[in-house]
């Protein structure tokens, strides 16, 4: 790890995407009424939750439990695929449709290409940076939120 130190603000900051993913999660769970989605959405909030624990144990214990980093990289890809198993099985296609209707309207669409472009700055800084590094993580946190507010502003606005 590079000599700046990881805090427990950055910590607390990698905690905000979180909160607005689950609440988007919830947004959609109670429009949806799909177990299977809700299931992939707290899998993938777990995830997130565990980035935070490792870099609290960084900022707070000095110590790298990598474990908490690690399992990332698995529960939240198995979570999106439970999300997109729930949300295209529900059997009421057509709010599934009326849902992606409004979500790709304006000023939804507004919210959800931010949230794109966001995912993809998110993506080229991942490849690209040192993910041990706190200065590369600040700049993750900071796009992870501006996409994350944008995705749950989308999903509130349906």
């Amino acid at each position: 790890m590079k000599e700046n130190k990881f805090t427990m603000s950055l910590a607390l900051v990698d905690a905000i995407p979180v909160v607005f993913f689950l609440i988007g999660v919830i947004k959609i769970f109670k429009d949806l009424g799909s177990i299977v989605f809700l299931l992939g959405g707290l899998c993938s909030v777990v995830a997130g939750l565990g980035k935070v624990v490792w870099k609290i144990f960084l900022a707070v214990k000095q110590k790298d439990i990598s474990l908490f980093q690690k399992q990332f990289r698995i529960l939240m890809p198995a979570g999106f695929v439970l999300m997109l198993i729930g949300f295209f099985t529900v059997k009421t296609s057509g709010l599934v449709k009326g849902l992606l209707y409004k979500f790709f309207r304006f000023p939804s669409l507004l919210f959800v290409l931010i949230g794109i472009c966001a995912m993809i700055g998110m993506t080229i800084m991942a490849k690209k940076m040192d993910q041990r590094d706190p200065s590369s993580n600040w700049k993750e946190q900071i796009t992870n939120i501006v996409g994350q507010g944008a995705f749950m502003i989308a999903i509130l606005l349906v």
